[in-house]
């Protein structure tokens, strides 16, 4: 239940600076992460992007859509009948993976202008740290199922 509490929480904060444009609440950046995928798609019907940078396009324009979906982990971990198993652990470890993306990298593929840095705030964090405790929480539980006598 703290895990999900947290995970609420981070929404409402703001998760990422983006090069100037202001704090991104949760909720925006979720947004625009399924917004990523639509736009690099349409760039490459366009003919925008090719060569080495479209390998890169595909990754992000798979990336960020993933973790926007793999928000639906935390509120189906309430579900009795879900056991998400490891799914937890990936999830938690692919939104870790969010400060090592090449931010100019990414403003160039998608042509956005002055896309020079990006500052991640402490609604990131928060939503970063809610996966995790999920993961503990779920690997806590197991270990208690599993010490039960009769098990």
């Amino acid at each position: 239940m703290v895990a999900v509490a947290v995970w609420f929480a981070s929404f409402a904060l703001p998760t990422i600076d983006m090069a100037g444009r202001g704090d991104a609440p949760g909720v925006v950046a979720a947004l625009y992460a399924l917004w990523v995928a639509p736009t690099v798609g349409i760039l490459i019907d366009a003919g925008s992007i090719r060569g080495p940078d479209l390998p890169f396009a595909l990754l992000m324009a798979t990336y960020f859509p993933v973790l926007a979906i793999a928000n639906l982990v935390v509120p189906l971990s309430l579900v009795p009948r879900f056991d998400l198993g490891r799914v937890r652990v990936v999830v938690a470890i692919l939104a870790s993976g969010v400060p090592l993306v090449p931010w100019p990298d990414l403003w160039r593929v998608l042509e956005l202008a002055s896309g020079e840095r990006v500052r991640l705030e402490v609604g990131y964090f928060v939503w970063l740290l809610s996966f995790w405790l999920l993961v503990l929480a779920s690997a806590r539980v197991r270990r208690l199922e599993s010490s039960r006598p009769g098990s």
